[in-house]
């Protein structure tokens, strides 16, 4: 069994200002037992994950594994608890799924035989057999997550922490996670789900909350917490002055792009208008981040164009590129410059000639709009903030610039129930003040007047009305 007891964290401070992320928490985890950790972003559930793997030590109360405190043999402890990252990249190392999954088995003084077999047998249960020897960097970041999660499972552990292993997952993938959760089951290991998904309630033994530094199994209060609070009427100074863009189209002709020889889009023609919301859903692989990428102007197709009105988009500077098309990435970690919040929004807005002082102004709104208080987190080292809170970041730093169309590539899915309503409002409200706003998501939004584009195998298959 896992064991936290009175476990206490205390946040990175600035002087005399210490805030308490973990304030006495209690928690157990059995083998055979399967347990869902939520939370609001920001509330300690990745922190809370690190202490059970034995990377973060206690300096206040204790967590034991099967009697073990995790300060006395933390290499002992990570053999026994496994832990899937949030984030794939603080976790895949080699060029190949093979390769990365093999190289964890290099401890168990495996033969080079039995360690490709094994990692080869890792693959295959997350799905992944026929691509071990594709590079990471042609994978779909679901793809990469599952490669993380094979290496964990190639080592057998008893215990497996799964930091939101299904964020970019969709209903093919959340199914494959649920049959390898039961295999688990059956084998006797614990594992604990960190998720914000509803879907994992009726296949968990137990729901545990962690809210205001506690962690509770008497259900979830629905504070707001740091959300996206008051976010539909907040309005940067200069909004309802500046004159929404009009008459722009952003085009795609039949656009193609290759990976490798890997076909990932496939004669792609739409258009954009100012003043349009469009949703852009699709399965996992079907091409949404590409076709995103190259609306904004971050990648060259392989064969076709995207005009900026007549202009090729990358004809045009990447300051002038920012201010028609903003791309908040799915992994914000990617886009992510500053050392802190303040530097990260002000970073854009000098290189775009504004002023100090309409600079505080635009960063001082754009981090109150999407939940993130300035007060607060202006100085907060950008590496330090939870994933929601690194893709609210990401997004305050392109509100800031003003951009003609915002593009959010399944930013939703990195945010807890809550903030995905909070985020829906927001972006409403900017869209109704003449946003033209595009949203890359998994199943389509329900109730949320739209246009609806629907990629499959990296077709567009479907451009009309929201399907509600």
């Amino acid at each position: 069994m896992i064991a936290v007891r009175g476990l206490v964290h205390h946040l990175f401070s600035f002087g005399s200002r210490r805030d308490v992320l973990l304030n006495g928490v209690d928690l157990t985890l059995e083998q055979g037992e399967i347990v869902l950790l939520m939370g609001r972003n920001g509330s300690g559930k990745t922190t809370l994950a690190r202490y059970l793997a034995g990377l973060l030590i206690p300096k206040e109360g204790t967590v034991t594994v099967d009697g073990v405190r995790t300060d006395q043999d933390p290499r002992a402890i990570r053999r026994r608890v496994g832990l899937l990252f949030q984030e794939s990249h603080e976790q895949i190392i080699a060029q190949t799924p093979l390769e990365d999954v093999a190289f964890g088995l290099e401890n168990l003084a495996l033969s080079p035989e039995d360690m490709q077999g094994r990692a080869m047998q890792a693959l295959e249960r997350v799905g992944l057999r026929e691509k071990a020897l594709c590079t990471i960097e042609s994978l779909t970041p679901a793809e990469r997550q599952r490669v993380a999660l094979a290496g964990v499972l190639a080592m057998e552990p008893t215990y497996y922490i799964l930091d939101e292993p299904d964020r970019t997952a969709d209903r093919d993938g959340l199914a494959l996670l649920l049959a390898l959760v039961r295999e688990l089951r059956t084998a006797n290991k614990g594992v604990l789900i960190i998720s914000h998904k509803e879907f994992w309630r009726e296949h968990v033994d137990r729901v545990v909350h962690l809210e205001h530094g506690k962690a509770t199994e008497n259900g979830f209060t629905g504070s707001r917490g740091q959300g996206f609070e008051g976010s539909a009427t907040r309005e940067p100074a200069n909004w309802r002055t500046r004159k929404p863009p009009s008459g722009f189209h952003l085009r795609a002709q039949a656009l193609s792009f290759h990976y490798n020889s890997v076909p990932a889009l496939g004669d792609v023609s739409a258009a954009v208008t100012a003043g349009e919301f469009i949703v852009i859903t699709g399965p996992e692989g079907s091409g949404k981040t590409t076709l995103v990428e190259l609306l904004a102007g971050l990648t060259q197709p392989s064969s076709g164009c995207v005009l900026w009105n007549d202009t090729p988009i990358h004809a045009l500077t990447a300051r002038e590129r920012v201010r028609c098309v903003g791309l908040v990435f799915q992994e914000p970690y990617q886009q992510l410059l500053g050392e802190n919040v303040q530097e990260e929004i002000l970073l854009g807005l000098s290189a775009q000639g504004i002023s100090p002082r309409e600079s505080e102004q635009r960063a001082r709104w754009a981090c109150e709009a999407v939940g993130l208080d300035w007060d607060r987190f202006s100085r907060q080292p950008s590496h330090r903030l939870s994933g929601g809170e690194q893709a609210r970041l990401a997004l305050a730093a392109m509100l800031a610039l003003h951009p003609s169309v915002l593009i959010l590539d399944e930013t939703l899915s990195a945010l807890d129930p809550a903030g995905q309503s909070e985020l829906l409002a927001l972006l409403q409200a900017l869209h109704a003040h003449g946003m033209t706003v595009i949203l890359v998501t998994p199943e389509v939004v329900p109730h949320l007047e739209s246009r609806l584009w629907v990629l499959e195998g990296g077709q567009l298959v479907y451009d009309g009305p929201s399907q509600r």
